[in-house]
């Protein structure tokens, strides 16, 4: 017989589970099992059921609730546990293992001593196992009754200490990546417990997201300072002193682990872009010359890859190499890339330089915590060497053109220069009525009450949300409802000046905060202005504190400020605009079928294509496209190619997906990899076995995936949210791992049928 208490109360004998009637007897038997194998005096049940409101007949409430269990437990099983009466008190004997919260305190104690030995691998198995034990809080359903038990409170804390050991271990084995999403979460559950506040410092840290690591420090001070009046702890302060500093201790796991565990090494097919840089030096040059000149050159060719996101991939003399989309794929590698191009380009002004860039499918082998280069393999590179003999400094293939048109000016195959403005759809705004509407309401609000506030739209990647924002502005513009709409673009690169995007829509690239609201304020002193804030979610930390608080800046003026970005900035800020005057926050839904068909045909239309059989063809792409305008475009534009019959995932959808995908933890990411294969809908058996993998894990991953919008549960099981994300999955696979893949799921389908 197994009692079960970490969670709804539950005894299960062999596989039935025992039925208990009536809230007293639960109540009696759960308050029991928290102090088994120990007398509890009939004071301390009678408290534990009605506190001080207790009733006459209390006692003999509580001694007819004993009879009942006893008579309940002696009818389940021969080898029942005894429930004696003990004075002054019961005494509920049990098999120690019988009990979930005692195997749940046998394992914490067994991980524990593993992790003060060194064994991190095994105290993080046997802590991921007790806290498995966990099915809700303890005794959920007393709970819900009412009951308030101090032992209860003490659990949930012991939980959460088991929770910080957990992560500790698996910090200690290097799976800082694998925990930061499920540290995340429980930080935001938990703010102002400051060993899980370090922990996620230190993972992001070791996750190469410093500015992420000292916001999460900002927060936790102001919290404990607001609320409490206390600094943090001395281990917190120290570990925020030695981020700033860039210790190099934090970088190495404890001395403790005996065993480094093996390098995250992963072998995927990837779109990357790939940078050529070859600096000619003169025939009859000195060799030493040479030499002393080289390291120069390298240090600011790396220095501009890194800044636009990209990786070295070695030299060999005055020839770099450098790789745009792995170890992970951003959804504008490619103007990345030529982007990097133009600066080194710029950087060493009055040398020869010859520069290529190319982009296409590759081979890629990478460590996901960049501790190697990674190394690709596949045409593209070939095709980086062939344009390096063309004429011109930084010459583009034509997949690199069409994958930064409208981000860069080309001349030909010839990278110029960045483009001054972004381009946006041509296309009529479709499906967003309500969404105007909300966008006039509060112009109108800040019109009449004279008064600042902030709008937040959210969406994920393609959703329209600058499709949006413009077509409100060309219509405030039309209506003449405001004297001036300003808009700043948020730049995913580094930027010398937090501010950029605030000063450069009032023309003044030196400007700060306190001159660009003196601006804002003398503009809006004449009537309504409009500000509009692209991609926030690429803003620095100063940058966000500036905006999220400029409500509060700026005077009694009437200015509507428009932020738009995508759902990580709540992963980053999971507090964003929460209970602060006049700000608003609204996300953006995918679109109908109907809208998305009705999207296609314009742009379409627009882009000249056969006109033959273009509405049916329409139609029958928007369940592709998902209700995303960006892909509702990508598949226009393959209709203007006359591309028909089997629609291939359009290089710019790939690119969007491909992303997001990367954004995943390398077990979330393997699992959706896994789960690709699989007939839909799957479950996380089915996963496991495909990937050969703990059905435990399998499960919590795919529990994440359809929080972050990749699965959503259909029946019993799950499929995915979106079918490209499904395609784009799989071709990520290497063939030889697909087709094995293919076979462990031919396996498991054969299982579940017979």
């Amino acid at each position: 017989m197994e009692f079960k208490v970490l969670g709804a109360l539950e005894i299960v004998d062999e596989t039935e589970i025992v039925e208990l009637s009536g809230v007293k007897q639960r109540a009696v038997l759960g308050y029991l099992l928290l102090h088994a194998n120990k007398v509890v005096p009939m004071s301390h049940v009678v408290k534990a059921l009605w506190g001080t409101d207790v009733p006459p007949s209390a006692r003999k409430m509580v001694q007819n609730a004993v009879s009942a269990l006893r008579r309940m437990l002696a009818s389940a099983s021969s080898e029942a546990p005894v429930l004696l009466t003990h004075a002054p008190g019961y005494l509920l004997r049990v098999e120690p293992e019988s009990l979930d919260l005692h195997r749940f305190q046998r394992l914490v104690e067994e991980a524990r001593a593993d992790l003060a030995v060194g064994s991190a691998k095994q105290a993080a198995t046997a802590l991921r196992a007790a806290l498995a034990l966990w099915r809700g809080p303890a005794l959920s359903d007393l709970v819900e009754t009412g009951l308030n038990w101090s032992e209860l409170s003490a659990l949930e804390i012991a939980k959460l200490g088991a929770v910080e050991d957990c992560f500790e271990a698996e910090l200690a084995c290097g799976r800082h990546h694998e925990v930061l999403a499920e540290l995340g979460e429980f930080v935001v559950r938990e703010p102002r417990r400051e060993r899980l506040c370090g922990q996620l410092m230190l993972a992001l840290y070791r996750a190469g997201r410093q500015a992420e690591a000292l916001d999460v420090y900002q927060r936790t001070q102001a919290l404990l300072v607001n609320d409490l009046g206390i600094e943090p702890g001395r281990e917190l302060r120290k570990l925020q002193s030695m981020i700033v500093s860039q210790d190099l201790a934090l970088t190495s796991h404890p001395q403790r682990v005996m065993v480094a565990p093996p390098p995250d090494v992963s072998l995927e097919r990837k779109q990357v872009s790939v940078l050529l840089v070859h600096v000619s030096t003169p025939t009859d040059a000195d060799p030493e010359d040479v030499n002393e000149a080289l390291p120069g050159i390298s240090a600011s060719v790396g220095d501009e890859v890194r800044r636009f996101g990209g990786v070295g991939g070695g030299a060999i003399g005055s020839m770099f190499l450098a790789l745009f989309g792995v170890p992970r794929n951003h959804e504008n590698d490619a103007e990345r890339a030529v982007r990097a191009a133009l600066a080194i380009r710029d950087r060493l002004d009055g040398a020869e330089v010859r520069i290529a860039v190319s982009t296409g499918s590759a081979l890629a082998r990478f460590q996901r915590d960049d501790a190697a280069a990674p190394v690709v393999t596949g045409a593209v590179v070939d095709t980086a060497l062939l344009l390096l003999g063309a004429a011109g400094t930084i010459v583009a293939c034509e997949a690199t053109r069409r994958a930064a048109d409208g981000q860069i000016v080309f001349d030909g195959a010839l990278a110029v220069e960045p483009a001054e403005t972004r381009a946006t759809s041509a296309g009529a705004l479709v499906g967003r009525v309500h969404e105007l509407q909300l966008l006039r309401s509060l112009l109108g609000q800040v019109r009449d009450l004279r008064r600042p506030h902030l709008l937040t739209v959210l969406g994920r990647p393609g959703i329209g949300k600058s499709r949006l924002v413009a077509e409100f502005g060309r219509q405030v513009r039309a209506n003449r409802e405001a004297v001036a709409c300003l808009t700043g673009f948020t730049s995913p690169f580094a930027t010398d000046s937090p501010y950029l995007p605030l000063a450069t829509m009032i023309g003044e690239p030196d400007a700060d905060l306190a001159a660009w609201c003196r601006f804002a304020e003398a503009a809006a002193a004449d009537g309504p202005v409009v500000v509009v804030l692209e991609d926030l979610h690429w803003a620095d930390d100063v940058l966000l504190a500036a905006v999220e608080n400029l409500t509060d800046r700026l005077s009694s003026v009437p200015l509507l400020v428009i932020a738009t970005a995508r759902p990580e900035l709540l992963q980053r800020r999971p507090a964003w605009g929460g209970g602060r005057r006049h700000t608003t926050m609204t996300t953006l839904d995918p679109l109908t079928e109907h809208a998305t068909a009705e999207i296609l045909r314009d742009l379409a239309s627009r882009e000249g294509a056969d006109r033959a059989g273009l509405s049916e063809l329409c139609d029958a792409l928007a369940g592709r496209a998902g209700g995303i305008p960006l892909f509702a475009a990508e598949y226009a534009k393959m209709l203007a190619e006359n591309v028909r019959g089997d629609f291939p995932v359009p290089a710019g959808v790939h690119s969007v997906l491909a992303s997001q995908l990367d954004m995943l933890s390398s077990t979330e990411k393997t699992v959706l990899l896994d789960a690709s294969v699989l007939p839909e809908p799957f479950s996380p058996e089915a996963a496991a076995a495909v990937g050969r993998r703990d059905e435990a894990e399998a499960a919590g991953a795919m529990t994440r995936l359809e929080r972050l919008g990749f699965l959503r549960r259909s029946g019993d099981g799950y499929v995915f949210e979106h079918p490209l994300v499904r395609e784009v999955a799989c071709a990520q696979l290497p063939r030889s791992e697909r087709a094995e893949r293919e076979r462990r799921a031919s396996g498991v389908v054969s299982g579940i049928a017979g």
